[in-house]
């Protein structure tokens, strides 16, 4: 059973005794438009990914996400080209060794190929807080190469103290912090 509740604009996740059944892929399929027209991977996109994989040592970020949940072999998977293999992409994922939350994020970043807003409906359906809202953002805009808003949602350090190395050499230590933008 999972209960949410929002403060101050932050959405939070309580697990109360229970395990929470993940979604299923088709539940998770019907949240893309798999239309001719409408599917977010349709060309030219794949071949601008592919192309954006190539200009990055043939390694995206959503690669090495995949790759970290234990899917093998993300570049077989992403992007997929047409709704069967969007489907195979949604069970990698689902098999992932990725918690509930990061497999949402994950999802999230997909529905944000739509470009149309339906992954901010998803994240709060399913409760993803902002920090990771963001910084999946942020995966998803350097994937995309488009950068106009990444500086932004990137962790800045901030500079939180400075004090002497060394007493009377004249040095002084900074202590930064990161934060969240």
């Amino acid at each position: 059973m999972l209960y949410a509740f929002s403060s101050n604009s932050h959405a939070y996740r309580l697990f109360i005794s229970q395990d929470i059944p993940e979604p299923l892929t088709g539940d998770l399929i019907s949240l893309f438009d798999l239309s001719p027209e409408g599917f977010p991977w349709s060309a030219p996109r794949p071949h601008e990914i592919e192309t954006r994989r190539a200009q990055l040592s043939d390694l995206l970020i959503f690669d090495i996400l995949l790759s970290s949940g234990g899917v093998r072999q993300p570049d077989t998977l992403w992007p997929p080209a047409d709704p069967s293999s969007l489907r195979r992409l949604l069970i990698a994922i689902e098999e992932s060794t990725y918690d509930t939350l990061k497999k949402d994020c994950l999802i999230y970043f997909l529905l944000k190929w739509h470009q149309d807003g339906r992954e901010e409906r998803f994240k709060e359906e399913r409760c993803i807080p902002p920090q990771f809202a963001m910084l999946s953002d942020a995966y998803w805009h350097l994937d995309s190469g488009i950068y106009m808003e990444v500086r932004s949602m990137l962790p800045q350090p901030t500079l939180i103290s400075k004090s002497p190395c060394h007493p009377g050499d004249g040095r002084e230590q900074c202590h930064y912090c990161a934060t969240s933008a």
